[in-house]
């Protein structure tokens, strides 16, 4: 995990939506797009999984949640 970043392993039934909502406490469009940007290409801790479309997220695959997204800050980023 990078510095001012939190980790999310996601689960099955996860969205990016939700994921967004569960840290940041809202969501909007440019919250899903900065969340895919975050991790464009970015290959998980587990060497699998880069994220290459905004619309596909699969178990186990990590990412890295920014400390804000389009101006909305981490809810709990020590977590």
């Amino acid at each position: 995990t990078l510095p001012g970043t939190l980790e999310h392993v996601v689960v099955d039934g996860d969205t990016e939506w939700d994921i967004v909502e569960d840290h940041y406490g809202s969501v909007t469009w440019p919250m899903i797009h900065g969340l895919h940007e975050a991790n464009r290409g970015v290959t998980d801790t587990n060497h699998r999984h880069a994220l290459y479309d905004e619309d596909l997220i699969h178990p186990g695959q990590s990412l890295e949640l920014p400390s804000t997204l389009d101006g909305h800050a981490l809810l709990n980023p020590s977590n």
